[in-house]
Formats: C-alpha cells, structure tokens, sequence
C-alpha cells in the first residue's frame, strides 16, 4: 500500500518530488530530505486506534482466531527450541520433527500446518502434560479450534493428555 503525501501547495508537490528523486538516486542526504518533507508536506494527525490483541481480527482476516492460536502455538515452539538450543536438524533426529516443519514455524509459514500438527509438535517438545501461557488480552473469539483444545479469554490453555485417541480415528 503506497502512501499518498499531500503538500501545502502545488509548487511545493513539484519541489518535494524533484527532491524525492534525487534522494533516491543518492545526491540529497536523509537529513535534507527530512527538512524538504518539514517544508512541503502537510502534516498528518494521527488517529490512536485500541487493537482488540488480536492482529488478525483487527486487520479484517475471517479466519482470526485460527491464525491466532496458530502463532501463538507456534511462539510456544520456538520458546523450547531456543530454550534447549536446539536446531531444526537435531529435531529432526532427537524428536522426529519434520525440519522443514520448524523451519516453517521458525518464519512464520504456518499456514501449511495445523493447529492439531502445531500442538503435536509442542507435544513432542516438551517434557510437561500440560502447557500453559499467559496472554493477557487475547480474544480468540468463536471457538473453531475443535473439542480438545481450550482457549480463555485472557490466554490460551493447551491441556495434553499422552496417548489420547481423537474421534473419528478408528474410536467409538
């Protein structure tokens, strides 16, 4: 998204797009640029607008609530990882980790993962039955995440049981 500028006048629009250009090619320093931007444009007021804690949700993405236990799981990942020091390889070997799945939540591509996948993995990485985290303000709206997990309103809860079987997989 290109910001549009609006200029004190139109002589001005043309002075500050010369400058601009010359800027960009490198014979107008940062700090003359700045003093053209003081000069010519028409200073913005800024509009303080509260987030609801969830960036998905505030940028209008349908899916919010899944994006977000999506990252905040995946936070949760990466807080072990760096904690043991451990590198995408020796997941793979020490916890049969896919390494192209941490490298996935390492930078952010979570969308090829699930949250039954993200959770599996957190599962696989940690030593507690039950992972707790606090984040104070998360609202995760409807719950769409599915019957074995639990998200609060000021947090999310992951409750991990071993050796649970999931319905619809050959239980009944």
């Amino acid at each position: 998204m290109t910001k549009k500028n609006k200029y004190k006048s139109d002589i001005l629009a043309v002075l500050h797009e010369t400058a601009a250009g010359l800027h960009r090619i490198g014979l107008i320093p940062e700090k003359t640029m700045r003093e053209f931007d003081a000069s010519c444009l028409v200073e913005n007021e800024i509009e303080i607008i509260r987030g609801s804690g969830n960036i998905y949700r505030d940028c209008g993405d349908k899916k919010y609530n899944v994006k977000q236990s999506k990252a905040i799981i995946a936070a949760e990942i990466i807080a072990v990882l760096d904690k043991k020091k451990l590198p995408a390889t020796k997941a793979e070997v020490v916890y049969g980790i896919s390494q192209a799945d941490i490298t996935r939540i390492r930078n952010t591509k979570l969308d090829r993962l699930s949250i039954a996948k993200l959770t599996s993995i957190l599962k696989k990485l940690s030593s507690r039955d039950e992972i707790r985290s606090d984040y104070s303000g998360v609202d995760l709206g409807k719950p769409v995440i599915g019957k074995h997990y639990k998200a609060a309103m000021k947090g999310i809860k992951i409750v991990l049981k071993p050796d649970t079987k999931r319905p619809g997989k050959g239980s009944k």
